[in-house]
């Protein structure tokens, strides 16, 4: 059906309009959910269509079907405060907690975790303090964790120490993230922190290099993590079972070098264990997001093999152990098979994707898209939408709250 040129400007007006509201009490979400769906579904695909995205009107707003998907929420009014919601099926959403709850002075950081039973989220909070050229940096940094069903917290991390990048072992069971010294540019290490004991050991020691995207093994055997000094970056595997030992040790330097300057988009992009914990996936290369190689490397052995001659793709993650999925920069969402075979999931190019996690049952994806906030220029809103793996296609569309920060985060 053809749209008439005025249509586009009234459905924009109508998205300004909506994205200026007040700040509502937590009791009243869901009846605001459902009725701005309502409206939305009726009014608004055309602006999608604007940005990039041509989604069918028939689509259902707010609707998740599996599961449940947790995002902190920033008000865009003086009067409104940051918090975490979670929206799960019939379109019903909670507030959990929101800043107000939180020392004097930090905020949310941004994102958020499930453990693996879907029970307890852990979030990082942090402190702006100012410095003398009249910007602000975060001078302390926390970690908590709240119970979903009794919204009660508790500090994970120690008092005045600078924690951040949270991340679940497998069994649910203890905590691992990452401390840093602030007066010193390299001190910072990792640590887990069982949470049934309170016992924290020391799982990394890199001495003048940096540390990023610490992750658990499936089996939880293993621990792994990238470090960084003048020399390029390397992937660090430790083996758990056996007094935290070292067992690998990989250069990723020139893993997608393009001959002139060293591979280091790994930093941004990060890296994935397959589900069998016998692999792992990490795209790098030079800046260039049309230049960035794929790579699977054997977890026993340390052998590095290209996924795909195919060059521009980004691994978000594995669907199962033989499919991978990924962002092709010209394509749009892809799976990408052990031997190299991509399969198009979300057709075209999209405007732009900046994050996506898979449902439970691998079955369908929720992904984020970055927008031009109307009302708020320097900050950015994110359209969010899932689509169903096996038909190809979008089921439906999750309006977060005035905007939210960070990735939304689907329970395991």
């Amino acid at each position: 059906m053809k749209t008439q040129p005025y249509s586009y400007l009234l459905s924009l007006v109508f998205i300004i309009a909506l994205s200026s509201c007040q700040v509502i009490a937590s009791d009243d979400w869901g009846d605001m959910f459902s009725m701005w769906g309502d409206i939305l579904e009726k009014e608004a695909w055309q602006v999608g269509i604007m940005f990039g995205l041509e989604i069918p009107s028939s689509v259902p707003i707010n609707s998740v079907d599996e599961g449940m998907i947790a995002f902190v929420a920033r008000s865009n009014t003086d009067e409104g405060s940051d918090a975490i919601f979670v929206i799960a099926e019939n379109r019903q959403v909670r507030m959990l907690t929101d800043a107000e709850k939180l020392q004097d002075g930090f905020e949310f950081s941004g994102d958020v975790f499930w453990n693996p039973s879907g029970t307890h989220l852990v979030f990082p909070i942090h402190k702006l303090c100012p410095s003398d050229d009249g910007s602000a940096y975060k001078c302390e940094a926390e970690i908590y964790l709240v119970d979903v069903d009794s919204t009660s917290m508790l500090r994970i991390s120690g008092q005045g120490e600078f924690a951040v990048d949270p991340v679940w072992s497998p069994d649910g069971l203890s905590l691992l993230y990452r401390v840093s010294d602030l007066s010193d540019p390299y001190g910072d290490d990792y640590f887990a922190e069982r949470l049934d004991s309170g016992a924290r050991v020391q799982v990394s020691e890199t001495p003048e290099q940096n540390v990023s995207w610490g992750q658990w093994s499936p089996d939880q055997g293993y621990f792994s993590y990238l470090s960084k000094d003048e020399s390029g970056v390397t992937l660090n595997v430790i083996d758990l079972a056996i007094g935290s030992e070292e067992v690998l040790d990989l250069d990723l330097s020139y893993f997608g070098s393009d001959g002139d300057m060293p591979a280091n988009s790994i930093e941004s992009s990060g890296f994935f264990w397959s589900p069998d914990g016998l692999s792992i996936a990490f795209s790098n290369g030079p800046e260039s997001v049309s230049q960035r190689q794929n790579f699977l490397m054997n977890v026993n052995s340390g052998a590095v093999s290209q996924l795909s001659s195919r060059k521009g793709l980004l691994i978000y993650g594995w669907l199962d152990s033989q499919r991978i999925l990924a962002e092709d920069h010209l394509q749009g969402i892809v799976s990408l098979s052990l031997e190299g075979e991509v399969i198009s999931i979300v057709d075209g190019v999209l405007y732009p994707a900046s994050s996506c996690s898979i449902s439970p049952n691998a079955e369908a994806i929720l992904l984020s898209h970055i927008m031009s906030n109307l009302t708020i220029p320097q900050e950015d809103i994110y359209a969010n939408f899932v689509w169903s793996i096996p038909e190809e296609e979008v089921t439906s569309r999750i309006d977060l709250v005035d905007y939210s920060v960070g990735e939304p985060c689907w329970t395991p």
